[in-house]
């Protein structure tokens, strides 16, 4: 927190820099490449078009790690994962379109009658109500995906703390957008709460 012009983001972009190299902040060690966790680019809201919104950013963030941790060579439960993953995506991406407000518009000016109204309307909310427990199960197989990944390709044991991957977001200058602040801290809250995410806002 602070004011314009004292920092923000060159505090933000050394928190990344010493996650990245694995020195936290300690001079005494010696920099590594963090290969356990994954890093999401910088987000800054100020960014998005009147198109876009954060959770729309989220996926994209997501699906890019999905895409970068996959192997040409992949043990038969990789393989699964992966399957499972792809088919994920499509249908978050599928419900993340339906919650968005020009659906809605499209939706109440198409319809057929009461009955096509209430049927396309009912498909909407029940595809809102499952995008939370379907993040959850995204960023899970991700975990999965990465655990297997370390332990294969790095030798870590993600059986332990230190071994256990976590994936980081960033996003800055979040008060710049003020119009979109309340709802892009919810659905930060709301489809990041998980165990192995860590989020950073300025």
């Amino acid at each position: 927190l602070g004011n314009r012009g004292i920092g923000k983001t060159s505090t933000m972009l050394t928190i990344i820099r010493e996650l990245k190299e694995g020195t936290y902040f300690n001079e005494s060690v010696d920099k590594k490449n963090n290969v356990i966790d994954v890093f999401s680019p910088l987000i800054a809201p100020e960014d998005m078009s009147e198109n876009s919104d954060i959770l729309g950013w989220i996926i994209i963030s997501l699906h890019d790690i999905y895409s970068n941790i996959k192997e040409k060579e992949l043990t038969y439960v990789q393989e699964e994962l992966f399957k499972q993953l792809e088919k994920d995506f499509i249908k978050l991406k599928k419900d993340y379109q339906y919650r968005k407000p020009e659906t809605n518009i499209v939706v109440n000016d198409s319809y057929n009658s009461t009955s096509d109204f209430v049927s396309r309307k009912i498909k909407i909310e029940d595809g809102d109500f499952k995008l939370v427990p379907l993040f959850q199960r995204i960023i899970d197989s991700l975990i999965k995906l990465l655990k297997i990944r370390n332990r294969f390709k790095y030798s870590i044991n993600n059986e332990t703390v230190d071994g256990t991957p976590l994936i980081f977001f960033f996003f800055d200058d979040v008060d710049v957008a003020t119009k979109h602040s309340i709802s892009i801290l919810r659905d930060i809250l709301t489809f990041l709460s998980h165990p192995n995410i860590v989020v950073f806002i300025s």
